[in-house]
């Protein structure tokens, strides 16, 4: 059996860096990120992958079996309604083609829970809820998984669509709601939120980046969410924070409005995941958050 080679797009992103420790060391490894990473597995390469001639011709160049397409416009307050999402929607899809055309066996590209209607019955299922994004990002996320999974059928290729839901972790971009939180209480001011009677399921993006790379070299088809099983409101995630840190009192829910069209709950089903994947994740949200702290102690923003 010929070497396998991995093509891993956003490999320095706040979830494919943590993708690179799980892979197999036998693996032939090619990484595409902004910045060139230090790991020595991997070759790397800079690309704008919204470029789709770049985007194809790097496929072409690498002829890899597998592709890992994690790279997007995740930039935080903009990204939901950026004119850019149509660019990474039409680029992917030319990646994908050029993937078909030089044989590539397995794809994995990275799809959202805002795929979802927000209206969406929680627990969702993946394969039996209808999509219907109410943002720029899902729906061009999802027409790309539409595009890709007639592509992959086409030309019988191994397909899985991960749906990510409420990531957080070190080094998570810091407008986000954790390192947020985190940071107004480093400066000893009033942590602002929304209302935060939303419920989600969050997730470290240690074992986010652990699930993915165990689904790359797995069986596993068609879309898959991937959480952490651990429901929680946006309250309690501040709270608990506040809590960690010794500052409960600075804690500000309802100092922000909410965002308008904004799911009351979005939770999604994971049995596809404990039970095909047969992944667990293994982190609780005491313990990731406590390291998201640690890291933001020592690397506090400006």
């Amino acid at each position: 059996m010929s070497r396998s080679r991995l093509l891993l797009t956003g490999a320095n992103g706040f979830v494919g860096r943590h993708v690179l420790p799980g892979l197999p060391d036998e693996i032939e490894l090619h990484c595409v990120s902004r910045n060139i990473s230090g790991n020595k597995r991997a070759v790397w390469h800079k690309t704008d992958l919204r470029d789709e001639k770049a985007a194809a011709a790097l496929v072409h160049e690498i002829q890899p079996t597998h592709l890992a397409h994690l790279a997007w416009n995740t930039e935080h307050g903009k990204f939901w309604h950026a004119e850019d999402n149509l660019a990474w929607r039409d680029a992917g899809i030319t990646m994908v083609a050029a993937f078909a055309e030089c044989g590539g066996q397995r794809l994995i590209i990275a799809g959202t829970g805002a795929e979802y209607a927000a209206g969406e019955t929680s627990p969702i299922d993946e394969l039996s809820a209808i999509p219907a994004p109410s943002t720029v990002y899902g729906q061009a996320k999802h027409e790309l998984f539409l595009a890709v999974r007639d592509i992959a059928a086409e030309n019988e290729i191994s397909f899985a669509w991960p749906r990510i839901f409420n990531a957080y972790g070190a080094g998570e971009p810091v407008g986000r709601l954790v390192p947020s939180i985190i940071n107004a209480i480093l400066r000893s001011e009033p942590a602002k939120c929304s209302s935060g009677v939303q419920q989600r399921d969050f997730v470290d993006t240690r074992d986010l980046g652990d699930a993915i790379a165990k689904l790359i070299f797995s069986p596993v088809e068609g879309p898959i969410n991937l959480g952490s099983g651990q429901d929680a409101t946006i309250g309690h995630i501040a709270r608990l924070i506040g809590d960690l840190m010794d500052r409960p009192d600075l804690i500000a829910l309802g100092a922000l409005p909410d965002r308008e069209g904004e799911p009351a709950v979005q939770i999604p089903n994971l049995k596809r995941m404990r039970d095909e994947l047969k992944y667990q994740p293994k982190i609780n949200h005491k313990r990731g958050l406590q390291d998201a702290i640690d890291w933001w102690c020592a690397n506090p923003v400006g």
